[in-house]
């Protein structure tokens, strides 16, 4: 052989084979390739035609029932054959023979034949798109004229016809054309010592009717038999093979599936989702925030929070994973979740007279056919996904170990992605899965975050009513087993009155305990309250407390020199100045802080009765309260604050303690941090240095107010851990900005009191610092 300059690759005919037989996993899965075209195609209607379907199955049972019943027959007669020896047997008797031929016959002559009204293909989109393995699209070919996103991108979901059949013919109708292109494809023709490229496949045209258009698919000697069970079973993949939400949509793709003597439309029967109880919808957002859209528990809707109350389901949080800070890599995502609780075998929790009228098994049947999370593309489904055998989400482990969550045969849902705002979620080359790389684990943490987050609320829920259920069962149960002492003759008679009396006592006991419970909350809640106020005075205190002691040294040690200087005979007038001078500050600072402690803690320790109801508070007055407790050491740290609330901001129906604490809080928080930049910006302008800033406004429903500091900020990475009781960082720059843990979550917890929530803004108002969001419902904190 000569010694050639360069060398080229070259495909051979097996190709055909590899990227068919060898890389679509199932029947059913290259089925669904070719029906992806029809889609491509802006096709409004889709027909899957099998043909001759009907005498193939009946000869393929007879066959199955005549091996039966001829092994059975050699087994009686010869027991010491062996199971191998009586199959070879039973294949050769001639009654088995003929039936097999006769399936045979049949078989070959069974058809698929796939419809569609689409666009058809032209001859130069046959010949240099649909010819050409893995062609590339442009990107003014990524959607159709119908703003559909094309999910045929990688040109290898054809080759799913060689999968199903030795035989392809192939009848384009081009839209506004009058002729009509057949290809004829022996895919037995392409063999491993010939290149692909040599194989030739015959053309050949007819005139067709120009107003005619769409492309009609003919499978011929199929490879495999089509048994009811395997067509019911592409029927089912089908009915989720496009989002259900596009279903509604205008010009969308109707399905329809017919045999010998049936027809059936494809479609998602919205019955089902209206029946089930658990229901979210959540996102992951460009900003790397996971929040919930839309939420249900039952009935009720919980997100939209229309009716106000306090469903305590965390909304919206930050993305975050265990191993690293780094923000998701996929995104924007949105996740549709049906969730479908049964009762199980032996017990009863209420979801079968929830279901109502409902052929419960039937039912649970029909949730089991198509359950699971699959993940739609471009409104297109991305298999294995959601597959009846594929919990890629892990979540039947997940609701053996976690109260509230559901197995995956419990669950319908979805999840959206886009090709075009999620680059890095690829397909392998097969397009039966996505490679497995950090975004697409991405997108396991954000739904499986979503599905805990949702399943700890309803769990919470559940454990409620199971209480209620339990407390309202006693006086029956209590009943039944006082007529069952009563009826029992072998009770003596004193032992009977004991035993019932001693019933009595207990459901008393039992059903008195609700409302006692109540009594003994109340009476917690108030002493939770003041030790949650009283540690945000603590930390207050902590905050300032160089700075009292500062006031008090200078109040000790400039009136012993005062005195000393009062007790001389002729006293120096300058000297007692300077001595006042500074002992008059202090005194003042020190009087106006302890009287602010002192009005608090009065506050808190008060049993009247007007403490210890709710009353109408002028925010802005509550706010200049505080600073004015503060003055001396706001003073002293260069500290300048800015409220910019107007005059007819409506008074807030709280506890005093409450909103002086949550105020109190932020503001100690704000001025740690800002003590530390006090001698570090010379060149700013001094009443901008350190500064608060708190405004507030109002929205239709809520009570919006902003708090906002240019000191050191709070790192992203730490966001979603601040408000976790204890949770503390030590700070690199300065030991005394490392805090107790407590601030931030006594915060959060007052305003979770009144159904409000805080956040942490991901741009701070003064450009540097960190700036806070409460929200309050009007509902809650307007109302007398």
């Amino acid at each position: 052989m000569s010694r050639p300059d360069f060398v080229k690759y070259r495909v051979s005919g097996k190709i055909v084979k590899l990227l068919g037989r060898d890389s679509v996993s199932t029947d059913t899965a290259a089925l669904v390739e070719l029906v992806k075209n029809a889609y491509d195609a802006d096709a409004t209607t889709l027909e899957i035609s099998f043909q001759n379907i009907n005498l193939f199955q009946a000869a393929d049972k007879a066959l199955r029932e005549r091996y039966l019943k001829i092994s059975n027959n050699l087994k009686s007669i010869h027991p010491e054959l062996s199971l191998d020896k009586i199959d070879e047997l039973t294949k050769e008797d001639e009654h088995y023979v003929k039936q097999k031929e006769l399936v045979e016959k049949y078989s070959a002559e069974t058809k698929i034949i796939i419809q569609d009204n689409g666009n058809g293909m032209s001859l130069d989109q046959l010949v240099n798109k649909w010819m050409v393995v893995g062609v590339d699209k442009t990107k003014s070919e990524l959607f159709t004229k119908k703003k559909r996103r094309v999910v045929g991108e990688k040109g290898v979901g054809r080759f799913g016809s060689e999968k199903l059949a030795k035989n392809l013919t192939l009848k384009s109708f081009p839209r506004d054309s009058k002729t009509c292109i057949i290809a004829e494809i022996d895919w037995e023709k392409f063999h491993f010592d010939k290149s692909i490229s040599d194989t030739k496949i015959p053309l050949r045209y007819e005139r067709k009717d120009e107003s005619k258009h769409g492309l009609i698919l003919e499978l011929k000697n199929l490879r495999e038999n089509w048994s009811t069970r395997k067509i019911n079973s592409f029927i089912n993949e089908l009915s989720v093979l496009i989002l259900p939400e596009k279903f509604k949509e205008k010009n969308s793709l109707s399905i329809q599936v017919k045999t010998d003597n049936k027809k059936e439309i494809i479609r998602v029967e919205s019955n089902i989702f209206k029946k089930a109880p658990y229901y979210f919808v959540a996102e992951l957002t460009p900003e790397h925030k996971v929040r919930f859209i839309e939420a249900k528990y039952k009935k009720d809707q919980i997100v939209p929070n229309i009716q106000k109350k306090n469903y305590e389901l965390q909304t919206e949080w930050d993305f975050s994973k265990d191993v690293d800070e780094k923000p998701p890599t996929c995104g924007p995502v949105k996740f549709t979740f049906y969730g479908y609780p049964f009762d199980p075998s032996g017990r009863k929790l209420g979801w079968t007279e929830y279901y109502g009228k409902l052929d419960i098994d039937e039912f649970h049947t029909t949730i089991n056919n198509i359950s699971g999370i699959k993940i739609y593309r471009d409104g297109f489904r991305v298999r294995p996904y959601g597959d009846k055998h594929h919990d890629w989400l892990s979540m039947s482990d997940e609701a053996r170990r976690t109260s509230g969550r559901l197995p995956s045969k419990s669950v319908l849902g979805w999840i959206e992605i886009s090709s075009d705002t999620n680059k890095t979620i690829v397909d392998t080359t097969s397009r039966e899965k996505i490679i497995e790389n950090d975004s697409f684990d991405d997108l396991r943490i954000f739904a499986n975050q979503v599905m805990d987050a949702y399943s700890k609320f309803v769990e919470k829920k559940r454990q409620e009513i199971l209480k209620k259920e339990a407390i309202s069962e006693v006086p029956k149960l209590v009943k039944n087993l006082g007529s069952k002492i009563l009826d029992n003759p072998s009770i003596p008679k004193k032992t009977k009155t004991e035993l019932v009396a001693a019933l009595n006592k207990i459901q008393i006991e039992l059903t008195d305990s609700d409302e006692r419970s109540k009594i003994e909350k109340e009476s917690l809640m108030d002493e939770k309250n003041a030790f949650r106020n009283l540690a945000s005075l603590g930390i207050a205190t902590g905050v300032v407390s160089h700075e009292t002691n500062i006031f008090i040294r200078n109040i000790l040690a400039h009136s012993t020199l005062l005195q000393r200087e009062l007790n001389k005979d002729k006293p120096d007038k300058k000297m007692v100045s300077v001595h006042l001078a500074v002992i008059d500050p202090s005194t003042r600072n020190l009087l106006n802080y302890m009287k602010f402690v002192k009005g608090f803690t009065a506050t808190l320790g008060s049993r009247k009765k007007e403490f210890r109801k709710k009353q109408p508070l002028n925010l802005k007055k509550q706010i200049e309260h505080i600073f004015s407790g503060l003055t001396g050491i706001l003073k002293e740290w260069d500290i300048f604050y800015e409220v910019s609330i107007s005059s007819s901001f409506p008074k807030l129906q709280m506890f005093e303690a409450d909103l002086q604490s949550a105020l109190l809080n932020l503001t100690s928080n704000s001025m740690k941090s800002l003590k530390h930049f006090t001698s570090e910006r010379e060149n700013v302008p001094k009443n901008q240095k350190n500064k608060i800033k708190i405004s507030a406004h109002t929205t239709a429903q809520d009570i919006i107010i902003i708090f906002s500091d240019n000191g050191l900020g709070i790192p992203f990475s730490d966001r979603a851990n601040v408000f976790e009781l204890f949770w503390t960082r030590t700070a690199s720059r300065e030991t005394s900005l490392s805090g107790s843990g407590l601030g931030l979550p006594i915060i959060k917890e007052i305003i979770s009191d009144y159904n409000g929530s805080i956040s942490i803004e991901n741009k701070p108002e003064l450009k540097t610092g960190v700036t806070f969001k409460i929200t309050l419902p009007k509902y809650e904190v307007t109302k007398k």
